[in-house]
Protein backbone atom coordinates (compact mmCIF):
# COMPACT_ATOMS: atom_id res chain seq x y z
CA UNK A 1 0.00 0.00 0.00
CA UNK A 2 1.45 3.47 -0.96
CA UNK A 3 -0.25 6.19 0.88
CA UNK A 4 -0.58 10.45 0.19
CA UNK A 5 -0.67 12.22 3.27
CA UNK A 6 -3.44 14.24 1.92
CA UNK A 7 -5.70 11.53 2.34
CA UNK A 8 -5.74 8.95 -1.10
CA UNK A 9 -3.92 5.85 -0.61
CA UNK A 10 -3.56 2.93 -3.12
CA UNK A 11 -4.95 -0.42 -2.53
CA UNK A 12 -6.58 -3.18 -4.88
CA UNK A 13 -7.95 -0.37 -6.32
CA UNK A 14 -8.09 3.46 -5.17
CA UNK A 15 -9.67 5.71 -2.60
CA UNK A 16 -10.11 9.63 -3.30
CA UNK A 17 -10.06 11.56 0.31
CA UNK A 18 -11.53 14.31 -1.74
CA UNK A 19 -11.92 16.69 1.17
CA UNK A 20 -8.34 16.44 1.75
CA UNK A 21 -7.07 16.94 -2.17
CA UNK A 22 -4.77 19.47 -2.78
CA UNK A 23 -4.00 18.32 -6.45
CA UNK A 24 -0.56 17.16 -5.41
CA UNK A 25 -1.35 14.41 -8.05
CA UNK A 26 0.75 11.60 -5.62
CA UNK A 27 -2.00 9.68 -6.12
CA UNK A 28 -1.64 9.31 -9.94
CA UNK A 29 2.13 8.78 -9.10
CA UNK A 30 1.34 5.54 -6.81
CA UNK A 31 -1.24 4.01 -8.83
CA UNK A 32 0.48 0.93 -10.32
CA UNK A 33 -2.01 0.16 -13.10
CA UNK A 34 -1.61 3.70 -14.17
CA UNK A 35 -5.37 3.73 -14.38
CA UNK A 36 -5.82 6.99 -12.14
CA UNK A 37 -5.32 10.14 -13.78
CA UNK A 38 -6.06 13.72 -14.17
CA UNK A 39 -8.16 14.99 -16.44
CA UNK A 40 -7.39 18.91 -15.98
CA UNK A 41 -4.14 20.39 -17.36
CA UNK A 42 -2.65 24.05 -16.91
CA UNK A 43 -1.75 25.89 -20.02
CA UNK A 44 -1.08 29.88 -20.13
CA UNK A 45 -2.64 31.84 -22.26
CA UNK A 46 0.39 31.96 -24.77
CA UNK A 47 -0.19 28.07 -24.78
CA UNK A 48 -3.82 28.21 -25.81
CA UNK A 49 -3.63 30.68 -28.19
CA UNK A 50 -1.05 28.26 -29.79
CA UNK A 51 -3.07 25.02 -29.85
CA UNK A 52 -6.46 27.57 -30.76
CA UNK A 53 -4.18 29.10 -34.77
CA UNK A 54 -3.94 25.62 -35.18
CA UNK A 55 -7.91 25.88 -36.51
CA UNK A 56 -7.89 29.67 -37.49
CA UNK A 57 -9.12 29.35 -40.69
CA UNK A 58 -11.75 26.74 -39.45
CA UNK A 59 -13.30 29.43 -37.36
CA UNK A 60 -12.04 32.55 -39.65
CA UNK A 61 -15.05 30.56 -42.44
CA UNK A 62 -17.18 28.92 -40.15
CA UNK A 63 -18.33 32.21 -37.83
CA UNK A 64 -16.94 30.15 -35.06
CA UNK A 65 -15.06 30.93 -31.85
CA UNK A 66 -13.74 30.24 -28.77
CA UNK A 67 -15.50 29.79 -25.74
CA UNK A 68 -14.57 30.30 -21.25
CA UNK A 69 -16.62 28.34 -19.59
CA UNK A 70 -15.87 26.26 -16.63
CA UNK A 71 -16.97 25.65 -13.47
CA UNK A 72 -16.98 29.51 -13.48
CA UNK A 73 -14.56 31.64 -15.54
CA UNK A 74 -14.67 34.71 -13.83
CA UNK A 75 -13.09 33.20 -10.98
CA UNK A 76 -10.55 33.76 -13.17
CA UNK A 77 -11.05 36.62 -14.99
CA UNK A 78 -7.59 38.17 -15.34
CA UNK A 79 -6.27 35.11 -17.21
CA UNK A 80 -9.62 35.28 -19.20
CA UNK A 81 -8.87 39.09 -20.31
CA UNK A 82 -5.31 37.55 -21.18
CA UNK A 83 -6.84 34.91 -23.34
CA UNK A 84 -9.29 37.23 -24.58
CA UNK A 85 -7.33 40.15 -25.46
CA UNK A 86 -4.73 37.75 -27.01
CA UNK A 87 -8.20 36.18 -29.02
CA UNK A 88 -9.06 39.07 -30.38
CA UNK A 89 -5.81 40.51 -31.68
CA UNK A 90 -5.82 36.98 -33.88
CA UNK A 91 -9.15 37.95 -35.11
CA UNK A 92 -11.03 35.20 -33.57
CA UNK A 93 -14.31 35.48 -31.67
CA UNK A 94 -15.29 35.39 -28.16
CA UNK A 95 -17.83 34.14 -25.60
CA UNK A 96 -18.27 33.84 -21.80
CA UNK A 97 -20.12 31.14 -20.33
CA UNK A 98 -20.84 32.33 -16.78
CA UNK A 99 -23.48 31.24 -14.02
CA UNK A 100 -23.21 35.38 -13.25
CA UNK A 101 -22.29 35.19 -9.85
CA UNK A 102 -19.81 37.46 -9.33
CA UNK A 103 -19.02 41.01 -8.41
CA UNK A 104 -19.43 43.54 -11.67
CA UNK A 105 -15.99 44.57 -11.93
CA UNK A 106 -14.87 41.02 -12.86
CA UNK A 107 -17.48 41.21 -16.36
CA UNK A 108 -16.11 45.04 -16.59
CA UNK A 109 -12.27 44.12 -17.02
CA UNK A 110 -13.68 40.93 -19.32
CA UNK A 111 -16.31 42.77 -22.00
CA UNK A 112 -13.98 44.94 -23.76
CA UNK A 113 -12.69 41.66 -25.50
CA UNK A 114 -16.33 39.40 -25.44
CA UNK A 115 -18.45 39.09 -28.10
CA UNK A 116 -21.01 37.14 -26.40
CA UNK A 117 -22.39 36.24 -23.03
CA UNK A 118 -24.02 33.32 -22.49
CA UNK A 119 -25.32 33.70 -19.08
CA UNK A 120 -27.67 30.97 -16.84
CA UNK A 121 -30.71 32.01 -15.12
CA UNK A 122 -32.13 28.90 -13.30
CA UNK A 123 -35.15 30.65 -11.01
CA UNK A 124 -35.98 34.19 -10.67
CA UNK A 125 -37.74 33.83 -7.26
CA UNK A 126 -35.02 34.46 -4.63
CA UNK A 127 -36.73 32.28 -1.97
CA UNK A 128 -36.68 29.29 -4.64
CA UNK A 129 -33.42 30.05 -5.72
CA UNK A 130 -31.27 30.19 -1.96
CA UNK A 131 -33.12 26.36 -1.57
CA UNK A 132 -32.49 24.50 -4.49
CA UNK A 133 -28.58 26.15 -5.39
CA UNK A 134 -27.77 27.29 -1.69
CA UNK A 135 -27.49 31.13 -3.00
CA UNK A 136 -29.02 34.49 -3.37
CA UNK A 137 -29.87 35.09 -7.44
CA UNK A 138 -29.40 38.97 -6.67
CA UNK A 139 -25.99 39.38 -7.48
CA UNK A 140 -27.25 37.74 -10.92
CA UNK A 141 -30.11 39.06 -11.84
CA UNK A 142 -27.79 42.36 -11.15
CA UNK A 143 -25.55 41.54 -13.44
CA UNK A 144 -28.08 40.52 -15.68
CA UNK A 145 -29.92 43.76 -16.14
CA UNK A 146 -26.14 45.83 -16.53
CA UNK A 147 -25.18 43.92 -19.11
CA UNK A 148 -28.42 44.22 -20.56
CA UNK A 149 -28.13 48.33 -20.34
CA UNK A 150 -24.89 48.25 -21.90
CA UNK A 151 -26.00 46.28 -24.80
CA UNK A 152 -24.21 43.41 -24.13
CA UNK A 153 -24.63 40.71 -26.84
CA UNK A 154 -26.09 38.07 -24.76
CA UNK A 155 -27.88 34.28 -24.94
CA UNK A 156 -29.68 33.14 -21.87
CA UNK A 157 -29.82 29.37 -20.53
CA UNK A 158 -32.35 27.96 -18.24
CA UNK A 159 -31.99 24.54 -16.97
CA UNK A 160 -35.56 22.97 -16.70
CA UNK A 161 -36.37 20.85 -13.73
CA UNK A 162 -39.39 19.27 -13.47
CA UNK A 163 -40.91 20.94 -10.05
CA UNK A 164 -38.76 23.43 -9.83
CA UNK A 165 -38.58 26.24 -12.25
CA UNK A 166 -40.93 24.59 -14.79
CA UNK A 167 -43.51 26.92 -13.82
CA UNK A 168 -45.07 29.10 -15.94
CA UNK A 169 -44.93 31.66 -13.58
CA UNK A 170 -41.32 31.35 -13.53
CA UNK A 171 -41.29 31.76 -17.14
CA UNK A 172 -43.42 34.66 -16.99
CA UNK A 173 -40.81 36.33 -14.52
CA UNK A 174 -38.43 35.93 -16.51
CA UNK A 175 -40.29 37.13 -19.94
CA UNK A 176 -41.22 40.24 -17.44
CA UNK A 177 -37.21 40.62 -16.64
CA UNK A 178 -36.27 40.82 -20.18
CA UNK A 179 -38.66 42.52 -21.31
CA UNK A 180 -37.15 45.33 -24.44
CA UNK A 181 -33.72 43.87 -23.75
CA UNK A 182 -33.33 44.01 -27.74
CA UNK A 183 -29.44 42.22 -26.51
CA UNK A 184 -30.93 39.36 -25.65
CA UNK A 185 -30.76 37.59 -28.93
CA UNK A 186 -31.96 33.89 -27.69
CA UNK A 187 -33.23 31.88 -24.63
CA UNK A 188 -32.52 28.57 -24.85
CA UNK A 189 -34.40 26.45 -22.66
CA UNK A 190 -32.23 22.89 -21.54
CA UNK A 191 -34.55 19.84 -20.10
CA UNK A 192 -32.38 18.51 -16.79
CA UNK A 193 -30.40 15.34 -17.28
CA UNK A 194 -28.97 12.65 -15.04
CA UNK A 195 -25.76 12.23 -17.42
CA UNK A 196 -23.36 13.23 -14.39
CA UNK A 197 -25.12 11.15 -11.45
CA UNK A 198 -22.99 7.93 -12.09
CA UNK A 199 -19.49 10.12 -12.59
CA UNK A 200 -20.30 11.88 -9.38
CA UNK A 201 -21.27 8.56 -7.48
CA UNK A 202 -17.68 7.24 -8.50
CA UNK A 203 -16.31 10.14 -7.08
CA UNK A 204 -18.35 9.24 -3.51
CA UNK A 205 -20.52 13.19 -4.41
CA UNK A 206 -23.67 12.84 -3.37
CA UNK A 207 -25.44 14.64 -5.97
CA UNK A 208 -28.93 15.23 -5.49
CA UNK A 209 -31.31 14.09 -8.35
CA UNK A 210 -34.43 15.53 -10.32
CA UNK A 211 -36.53 14.75 -12.84
CA UNK A 212 -36.96 15.84 -16.48
CA UNK A 213 -39.85 17.56 -17.86
CA UNK A 214 -41.56 16.32 -20.56
CA UNK A 215 -41.53 17.52 -24.37
CA UNK A 216 -45.29 19.07 -23.88
CA UNK A 217 -43.92 21.05 -21.10
CA UNK A 218 -40.76 21.95 -22.52
CA UNK A 219 -43.06 23.79 -25.76
CA UNK A 220 -45.86 25.25 -23.54
CA UNK A 221 -42.75 27.31 -21.90
CA UNK A 222 -40.72 28.54 -25.16
CA UNK A 223 -44.21 29.34 -26.51
CA UNK A 224 -44.22 31.75 -23.97
CA UNK A 225 -41.67 33.61 -25.44
CA UNK A 226 -42.19 32.88 -29.31
CA UNK A 227 -39.07 32.85 -31.63
CA UNK A 228 -36.61 33.85 -29.31
CA UNK A 229 -36.56 30.70 -27.58
CA UNK A 230 -34.96 27.54 -28.03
Amino acid sequence: MRVCEHGIYIKDGHRIGIEHCVLCRKCEDACMSGALKFAGQEYTAEEVIEIVLRDQDYYRNSGGGVTASGGEPLLQHEFICELFRKLKKNQISTALDTAGNVDFKRFEEVLPWTDLVLLDLKIMDEELHRRYTGSSNRQILQNAKRLMEVGQRMHIRVPVIAGVNDTSENAEALKAFIDGATNVEEIRFLPYHNMGLAKARSVEIDMRTFVSPDEERMKQIRSIFGEIAK
